[in-house]
């Protein structure tokens, strides 16, 4: 009963009338219902004076007290469920008496939902939350997307693209149920305790208060205790109200996640870096650039290439070998050119060890992805000094590659 509890009071006449709707919904089961409600029915202003708060209160206490304490199993249940943009909800009755509620907030990836996946993982959500209750008995299903009565109703099956939803049919195929359509201003509890949990999500005083009590955790902590208590409040939320706590940014230490150790040349050719860069606009058949830097002294190499292949790295490697020697490694990214078994077994034959980046962390070869830009950059240059166009940049490499050799690097303070 702990949504019924946390129900926040209205503040708006729609969020009024929502709520009036889910109680009259169960006005059989509350004594003198028509006196009880009629200070909510009658109020016009916002927020709740106090006499007709107090009533609203105890309607949630009647509420409370009308709920099934023990379920008889020959009577079918019935789970109603609702979904807005930042929360999902559900009530599970019999026969028009209320046995339990369930509603939570949704987290930032499950708010990227579409609307019928929203309404499709309430339904999921609450019959995990109850599945002591439904698993091997009948029950009724009411929702009020009639798309979710398409996709979880019988004989529909292969027509469901959507392997989310497949994944979720799957798990509910251990149940027996009836799945039926209600327009939401019908669907009043489910609809009644989604939307008043997005209503109350602006109001972060209460959050700030608690976070307080609490001796001020931090965002997994608190945002875990918010969860467990069934609180209308969303990890953002949770995130908004630490980050603004001058308590925190106080005494907190701050720790850094330190980044990797660079591993650096000590003298020149020890290290070379090479990367592709390409399809590039050609005239001829080369359509792409390999790009090697010497790693101490920025001493930069390019070759146009034909294609990517790694009997094509071989062949300019080769070329690099034959006038300075060989290094003592090679790094590069992942490409399959570069992670080839010809290109391991040739340099391994050569004495030069091979290493890798991560993957998708070209951070990890910075120099010549530098080197990919400023080459480039130059080239353009060129071509525009010559009014060339762009597809006759290998008539401009070599006096590009020149300058950059011969001019000063600004990080060695030197030519490389």
């Amino acid at each position: 009963m702990e949504p019924i509890r946390q129900l926040p009071p209205p503040r708006t006449t729609t969020e009024m009338q929502r709520v009036i709707g889910m109680f009259a919904y169960y006005a059989h089961w509350i004594s003198s219902f028509s006196d009880k409600i009629n200070k909510l029915v009658r109020n016009k202003t916002f927020p709740l004076p106090a006499d007709v708060k107090l009533a609203f209160d105890n309607l949630k206490n009647e509420l409370e007290n009308a709920t099934l304490i023990t379920i008889d199993y020959n009577e079918p249940l019935v789970v109603e469920t609702d979904a807005s943009d930042v929360a999902i909800a559900a009530s599970l009755s019999q026969n028009h008496r209320p046995v339990a509620f369930f509603s939570r907030t949704l987290n930032s990836s499950e708010k990227n939902h579409s609307a019928i996946e929203k309404e499709a993982y309430a339904i999921v959500e609450s019959i995990r939350k109850w599945r002591h209750y439904l698993l091997g008995r009948p029950f009724k299903l009411i929702t009020d997307q009639r798309s979710v009565t398409f996709m979880y109703g019988g004989g529909q099956k292969g027509k469901v693209k959507n392997d989310k939803i497949q994944r979720w049919r799957t798990e509910l195929s251990e149940y027996k149920y009836d799945v039926i359509y209600r327009p939401g201003k019908d669907n009043h509890v489910a609809d009644t305790l989604s939307r008043n949990v997005c209503a109350s999500m602006g109001n972060n005083n209460q959050l700030r208060e608690l976070h307080n009590s609490l001796c001020h955790p931090g965002i997994t902590r608190m945002f875990h205790f918010v969860r467990c208590k069934n609180l209308p409040y969303s990890v953002d939320d949770v995130k908004r109200v630490i980050s603004s706590c001058k308590v925190c940014a106080e005494l907190k230490p701050r720790f850094w996640k330190s980044s990797g150790k660079l591993i650096k040349a000590t003298q020149p050719f020890e290290r070379l870096s090479l990367d592709f860069k390409g399809p590039l606009p050609s005239n001829t058949r080369n359509r792409y650039l390999l790009t090697i830097i010497d790693e101490f002294s920025r001493f930069p190499f390019a070759f146009a290439c034909a294609d990517i292949t790694s009997a094509t790295v071989i062949d300019c490697l080769t070329q690099i070998f034959c006038l300075f020697g060989m290094p003592a490694y090679i790094h590069s990214d992942r490409g399959s050119s570069f992670m080839s078994s010809e290109i391991n077994s040739f340099l391994l034959e050569k004495g030069v060890a091979m290493s890798h980046t991560s993957a998708y962390n070209p951070q990890c070869i910075g120099q010549v992805e530098r080197l990919n830009g400023t080459l480039w950059k130059t080239i353009s240059l060129a071509l525009k000094s010559h009014n060339l166009p762009p597809s006759h940049w290998e008539s401009v490499l070599p006096d590009s590659l020149h300058s950059l050799r011969s001019l000063l690097c600004t990080v060695t303070n030197c030519t490389p």
